[in-house]
């Protein structure tokens, strides 16, 4: 067994080499957003800890309306149809690639916003991206899937984000 002078030293090595693990526990007092995909609603819970400038610049942008199309590259994720002005977002927070089912994520380097149903490496032709998780949808997430299935096979569908 390693002292823990020295546990520590090499879990410093570890952190400074690895990213942190993306954060997807929301708060009992999270604020809570409606996205309505069609007729079908789903509660977004927002993870304003781990990804503060995002949630702000969302809240401000209320109601967030568009189109969702399916991602060509990533997997099974639909995304906004063109691109999504959050303001001043320009950084990623709480980032990763490699997404869960009931992200709700934002790409600052595209402008874009993409809700994930399944299983996905976002990703263009150029190699993988990196978004910023700032919701979760915890509740119909089989709901979810099938209008994701749906979108894929059937096409473009009007979504919003509200209060």
């Amino acid at each position: 067994m390693i002292e823990s002078s020295s546990r520590a030293e090499i879990r410093a090595l570890w952190d400074s080499a690895w990213p942190a693990p993306v954060d997807r526990e929301t708060a009992e007092n999270a604020t809570v957003l409606t996205l309505t995909i069609l007729d079908t609603e789903f509660e977004i819970r927002l993870l304003a800890g781990p990804a503060p400038q995002t949630c702000a610049a969302v809240l401000q942008e209320l109601p967030v309306t568009g189109y969702l199309v399916h991602a060509a590259w990533s997997g099974d994720v639909v995304r906004g149809l063109g691109p999504v002005d959050l303001g001043e977002v320009d950084a990623t927070e709480n980032a990763t690639a490699c997404c869960a089912p009931g992200d709700v994520v934002f790409s600052p380097e595209h402008r874009e916003l993409s809700i994930i149903y399944g299983d996905n490496d976002m990703r263009m032709p150029t190699g993988p991206v990196f978004a910023s998780v700032f919701g979760r949808i915890e509740r119909k997430v089989g709901v979810l899937q099938q209008i994701g299935r749906d979108i894929r096979v059937f096409g473009t569908v009007p979504f919003t984000i509200s209060r």
